[in-house]
């Protein structure tokens, strides 16, 4: 062969291909929300809230729900505290004490995939495809998670869905805020930050961070430099790399609803993930995700002698999650935010 009749091709046959380490699952669209497709799928999301929720593991075993008790209403305090009338000293004086307490909590719902084995998948560690798969299939059940626990809003809680953190909010009440285009993102998210005040360790704690899409993410930006504001960014040790701060809080991304329509919206929440009243996801055994993986065997059909005429082999990759929002006031939403073009 001439050195001249040698090509790329010729030499691809001549030499092998070295495999790259790793996997590229690909880009995390968009989440549609109830609609049938998002307003603008070409956005992907870095889906912070699932990377930094708290993962809380509980007993292994068959569990149906979880519940914390919570006070009903505000604990009751002795009247100690002058306001002006003044009242006589009265020795050994106390109240009579007792708080009405009611469960908050959600069933466990499973999140399952199925990967089925054939003999052809495993080969050499950095080829077996079953390997792949099943890794796969764990990114795309916390993906799920992730999205459920962002949006999902089930009729009740006997729903084989996921309560996500919109099941927890009242109706109409004060920690589900609407935003007002006269005041801007800005005043909508310094609302709901304020607005989440639980009671943590007894006496009171604080948001710990913002969630929103991208897209909503740059208005912010925008709204800064309209207002000949320079953007606050520094560490943040929650995700280990430099972050936008508003209002002494990190902005972090979250799969949030983003639906497509005429004029479409989303929405930004206020969180509290530290100490008591952290909301929290609960998982039953599993990795720090609370992944599991089971070999299963389905039997498709039986003989007349009571043999598996056919049947399929496969890995069962799932996970049983529960998500606890301890305090009402652990959460706050900003919805009705514009999902438009921020960059036109």
């Amino acid at each position: 062969m001439s050195f001249r009749s040698i090509t790329r091709q010729t030499l691809d046959l001549l030499y092998p291909n070295v495999r790259v380490p790793g996997l590229s699952p690909g880009a995390v669209p968009p989440s549609p929300g109830d609609a049938a497709a998002a307003s603008d799928p070409d956005f992907a999301v870095a889906d912070d809230l699932i990377r930094v929720i708290p993962f809380q593991r509980v007993q292994d075993g068959p569990l149906a729900s979880q519940y914390l008790l919570r006070s009903v209403e505000p604990v009751a305090e002795p009247a100690a505290t002058s306001t002006g009338a003044g009242a006589p000293w009265v020795p050994g004086a106390t109240i009579p004490f007792g708080q009405e307490l009611e469960p908050v909590g959600s069933r466990f719902k499973k999140f399952s995939a199925l990967v089925r084995v054939d003999e052809l998948m495993a080969s050499e560690a950095n080829d077996d495809v079953l390997l792949q798969q099943t890794h796969l299939a764990g990114i795309g059940i916390v993906r799920a998670v992730g999205r459920a626990v962002a949006g999902s809003n089930p009729p009740n809680d006997d729903d084989s869905t996921l309560a996500g953190l919109p099941f927890y909010l009242e109706p109409g009440g004060s920690q589900d805020v609407l935003y007002d285009p006269a005041c801007g993102l800005m005043a909508g998210l310094a609302e709901i930050a304020t607005r989440v005040r639980p009671g943590g360790d007894g006496l009171g704690a604080h948001p710990t961070a913002f969630f929103m899409p991208p897209r909503t993410r740059a208005l912010l930006f925008r709204e800064h430099w309209d207002r000949n504001l320079q953007p606050e960014t520094r560490w943040c040790p929650m995700v280990e790399r430099d972050e936008l701060y508003f209002f002494a809080l990190p902005v972090l991304g979250a799969r949030l609803p983003e639906p497509q329509s005429a004029t479409p919206t989303t929405e930004a929440w206020a969180l509290c993930l530290t100490g008591p009243s952290a909301v929290r996801v609960l998982h039953v055994g599993g990795d720090a995700f609370g992944l599991r993986e089971d070999p299963v065997t389905t039997v498709a059909d039986v003989g007349p002698a009571g043999e598996a005429v056919s049947a399929t082999r496969g890995v069962d990759v799932y996970g049983i999650y529960s998500l606890l929002v301890p305090d009402p006031k652990s959460i706050a939403r900003l919805r009705g935010i514009p999902a438009g073009d921020p960059f036109a």
